[in-house]
């Protein structure tokens, strides 16, 4: 699940543009700040603002400014009277003719003609954070959206798996006969002398108890709803759908396992490519 959002306002003379884009695909919040220079003062603020907002995910927060030309200065004041200031020290030292004129030198020399850029004053930088944080807000709105998709998703799965158990636990009522018919043919066929029934008996359920899933089945119809109750909860719950995912799995290839039936068994891989559909889903879950 992606997000986005952006923004835009003017504050002072320049244009502000906010785009902040994420991908779920980091447990911590990875943040990349990309602005002006004038801007980096702010950029543990802004980063601060991210993580507290968004709390994970591959997050790029892109600043561009514009300037109306209308409002833009000529030059940069402050940095041409630096660079006049120093020329007349050259030419005192007699290194410049007393007729040169400083004020063209000044201007052809680095930042003298780009606009001035000064930091925000106290409610300009309220403003600007207000834009960051609006433009977060988006991006939530976005992954909520998004979200209402995944939940659905995540529900019909879990679903799938809970009709499939029921599949299990009615093929595992008749699983105990097939298997002592199985082994009572297997028996004849090897035309052994006369077996003791009651040993035979005693072996059965030794086996029945080594190859019982009841204990599985129970624990899986208990996670199974705890899934989709944390799942409707308005919190951050993706770290605990991953730990209820986990058991669901255990439990599920623990049946597969043991079951040694075919019909419980082509069941079960079905649970799984349900199951493997959600954990990738979780991927996208905060």
């Amino acid at each position: 699940m992606t997000g986005y959002g952006i923004s835009e306002k003017k504050i002072g003379p320049t244009n502000y543009k906010i785009e902040v884009r994420s991908l779920n695909s980091a447990r911590q919040a990875e943040i990349n700040v990309k602005a002006s220079q004038n801007l980096k003062y702010l950029e543990i603020p802004l980063r601060d603002l991210i993580k507290n907002t968004l709390v994970r995910g591959k997050i790029e927060l892109s600043i561009s400014e514009s300037i109306d030309p209308k409002e833009q200065k000529p030059f940069n004041t402050s940095v041409v009277e630096s660079y006049i200031k120093a020329l007349k020290k050259v030419q005192k030292k007699e290194m410049l003719s007393p007729h040169t004129d400083l004020l063209a030198i000044a201007l052809r020399l680095p930042d003298s003609t780009s606009p001035q850029k000064n930091k925000f004053n106290q409610t300009q930088e309220k403003q600007f954070l207000t834009l960051v944080k609006k433009t977060l807000d988006k991006l939530i709105d976005y992954r909520i959206t998004e979200g209402k998709k995944l939940e659905k998703d995540l529900l019909k799965n879990i679903n799938q798996i809970q009709k499939d158990l029921l599949k299990v636990q009615k093929e595992d009522q008749k699983r105990l006969v097939k298997i002592k018919q199985r082994i009572t043919e297997k028996i004849a066929q090897a035309n052994a002398p006369s077996i003791d029934q009651n040993r035979l008996e005693q072996e059965l359920i030794y086996y029945s108890e080594k190859i019982d899933i009841n204990e599985e089945i129970i624990r899986l119809n208990a996670h199974l709803p705890l899934f989709i109750q944390t799942l409707k909860k308005n919190q951050i719950k993706g770290k605990k759908l991953n730990f209820i995912s986990q058991e669901i799995g255990r439990e599920i290839n623990t049946i597969g396992s043991k079951a040694q039936d075919a019909a419980i068994q082509k069941t079960v891989v079905d649970m799984k490519e349900a199951l493997e559909k959600i954990k990738e889903q979780l991927a996208n879950v905060l």
